[in-house]
């Protein structure tokens, strides 16, 4: 995984996270945010949302359990007829950067052992699979200071918004 990788999925799932919310009033918590970050990304425009999800750490981590991963990836009901690009995007990154060590994906990704050792040993289908399954899979990883103020501080190089954004990490789900 490469910074850019990095940086593309941060613009698409924070910009098309935001679009929901200001569009369609779409429900934070089924997107991955909280009440406090959704409110935080409702204040900023378009180019702040993109300030702020221009960086070189993931800003989306996993919600989910590693069983429950697993019975995503074994699910064969279909709970949404449209493909969860997010979704999909989020997953075959994760998939792609597991080829590597764990202390690499545990680092950057912030996954368990078992949650690696999962996302090896699957495949292309079951991707697509767990993607498709209207699971609940990613959360923001970040608090919500951080949007506020990767996005509104013009003066902030990516290297700045990167520092911040790992010392803004968000571990309490675990």
């Amino acid at each position: 995984m490469t910074e850019q990788d990095i940086e593309s999925e941060n613009l698409q799932l924070l910009t098309g996270k935001w679009k929901k919310l200001v569009m369609e009033k779409a429900d934070p918590t089924r997107l991955g945010l909280s009440r406090e970050a959704a409110q935080v990304l409702l204040q900023l425009g378009e180019d702040q949302v993109k300030r702020a999800a221009t960086v070189h750490v993931p800003l989306f981590e996993f919600s989910c359990t590693t069983e429950i991963l697993k019975e995503a990836f074994s699910s064969t009901s279909q709970q949404s007829e449209e493909r969860n690009d997010d979704a999909q995007l989020f997953l075959s990154n994760r998939w792609r950067a597991s080829e590597g060590t764990f202390v690499s994906t545990q680092m950057l990704y912030n996954m368990t052992r078992g949650m690696h050792a999962l996302m090896q040993s699957a495949t292309y289908t079951k991707i697509v699979r767990a993607g498709e399954s209207g699971v609940r899979l990613m959360r923001l990883a970040v608090r919500p200071q951080y949007l506020f103020h990767a996005g509104n501080k013009f003066d902030l190089h990516t290297s700045h918004r990167t520092s911040m954004a790992i010392c803004c990490a968000d571990r309490s789900g675990y």
